[in-house]
C-alpha cells in the first residue's frame, strides 16, 4: 500500500498545484449593462431596483446602483405615471395594478439606450379547498424527565397537504408554491408574530385527494422554499397538488403543565398556522425562476456547465415581472 500511496500523493499535488496557477484573460471586458429587478402585485405599488451588471472578474462586493433615471410606466397602453426617486437605485410609484393590466416599462439612463420591458398581471388562481390528507408521527424523543419519569415529549409529524385548484383551460398557466409558518402570542403586549417561509417536499398532482391516478409529477421530492411548474400537466382539469411537510409538538403529561409555567388562560396561548400562497405568475417570470435557481446550483457542483439567466428586458438584462397572491391559512392545532 505505501508503495501505490507515494504516486497517488504526488500527483495529486501536481493536480493541486497546476490548479493555483493564474491564467490570465484575453477576452473582451464589455461594458456595463443595466440590470432591472421588479416583480409587479396586485396589492402593491409599483417598485422598481436599477443596477449596473459587473464585470465577473471585478473584485467589488456591490453592485453600482443607478441614481439618475427616468422610470415611466404605461397601463394598458395609457401613460400612467413617472416614479420617483428613493434612494440606492429604488423607484416607486402610486398606482397599484390590477390583475389582466398590461404594464410596460421604460427607463432612460444618461449614457445607455432606453430600456423597455413589459409584463401582463396574471389573474389569481382559483384554489377550491385545501385539506390535510394524512397526518403521520415520525419520531418522539424525550424533552424532560423528572425524577426518572419522563413529563414531556417532542413529537415529529409528517403531514400530507392537498390543494384542489380549477386551471383555466386554454391558457398556459404558471404557478408558484409557498408556505409560510406564523407564530402569534396573543398575550404579548405589541401582538407580536414570529415567522418564516417552510421548507417542503412538492409530490405532484393527482385528480382525486386519496388514490387518484397521478397526473405527473412537478418539482420531484426536492425539498425547497418555493416551487414554480407550468399547468402543462393538467391544462383546464380540477386536481390536487400534494406536498409534505414537518411539524414538531411539545406533548407535556398531564399534571405537570405548572412546571413549564403554561397558562391556563386559552387567550394567553400561541395561535400556530399555515399560510399557503398559490401565485400565478406569467411565463416571464417562470423562466426567470427556473433559470436563476439552475445558475445557483452551479457553484454546488463541480465541471458543470454555466446557465444563461432568462430575461425579458430589452437593452439590459433581469427581470419585469409579476406575481398574483391567492393566499389560504390553516390553522394548526397540535390534535390535528
Amino acid at each position: 500500500m505505501k508503495k501505490i500511496l507515494f504516486p497517488i500523493l504526488a500527483i495529486s499535488l501536481v493536480l493541486f498545484s497546476s490548479c493555483s496557477k493564474e491564467i490570465d484573460f484575453n477576452g473582451e471586458v464589455t461594458d456595463p449593462l443595466i440590470v432591472v429587478n421588479s416583480y409587479l402585485m396586485p396589492d402593491s405599488a409599483i417598485s422598481i431596483e436599477l443596477t449596473k451588471s459587473r464585470f465577473f472578474l471585478d473584485s467589488k462586493k456591490d453592485f453600482d446602483r443607478i441614481n439618475n433615471a427616468v422610470v415611466s410606466i404605461e397601463v394598458n397602453g395609457q401613460q400612467k405615471e413617472t416614479l420617483r426617486f428613493v434612494n440606492h437605485g429604488k423607484y416607486t410609484g402610486n398606482y397599484k395594478p390590477l390583475p389582466g393590466d398590461s404594464v410596460a416599462l421604460l427607463v432612460k439612463v444618461p449614457g445607455h439606450e432606453d430600456v423597455r420591458s413589459s409584463v401582463v398581471v396574471p389573474l389569481p388562481s382559483v384554489i377550491l379547498s385545501v385539506d390535510t390528507l394524512s397526518k403521520k408521527l415520525v419520531d418522539r424523543y424525550e424533552a424532560q424527565v423528572v425524577d426518572g419519569k419522563v413529563i414531556a415529549w417532542m413529537n415529529h409529524y409528517e403531514k400530507e397537504i392537498g390543494i384542489r385548484i380549477k386551471d383555466a383551460a386554454g391558457l398556459k398557466n404558471f404557478y408558484r408554491l409557498s408556505v409560510y409558518y406564523r407564530e402569534q402570542y396573543s398575550n404579548h403586549p405589541d401582538g407580536y408574530m414570529n415567522g418564516y417561509y417552510m421548507f417542503f417536499n412538492l409530490q405532484g398532482v393527482s385528480n382525486e385527494t386519496s388514490s387518484g391516478s397521478i397526473l405527473g409529477i412537478v418539482g420531484g421530492e426536492s425539498s425547497d422554499e418555493f416551487h414554480v411548474f407550468p399547468d402543462d400537466l393538467f391544462d383546464g382539469k380540477e386536481i390536487v397538488i400534494r406536498f409534505k411537510i414537518y411539524d414538531y409538538v411539545f406533548e407535556i403529561e398531564p399534571g405537570y403543565e405548572e412546571l413549564f409555567g403554561k397558562d391556563p388562560n386559552p387567550s394567553s396561548q400561541m395561535k400556530r398556522s399555515y399560510i399557503i400562497n398559490l401565485q400565478s405568475i406569467p411565463q416571464d417570470t417562470y423562466l426567470f425562476i427556473k433559470s436563476k435557481d439552475a445558475a445557483e446550483q452551479v457553484f454546488e457542483t463541480f465541471f458543470t456547465e454555466p446557465v444563461q439567466i432568462y430575461t425579458n428586458i430589452e437593452n439590459g438584462i433581469g427581470i419585469f415581472g409579476a406575481l398574483t397572491n391567492n393566499r389560504k391559512t390553516i390553522d394548526v392545532n397540535d390534535n390535528d
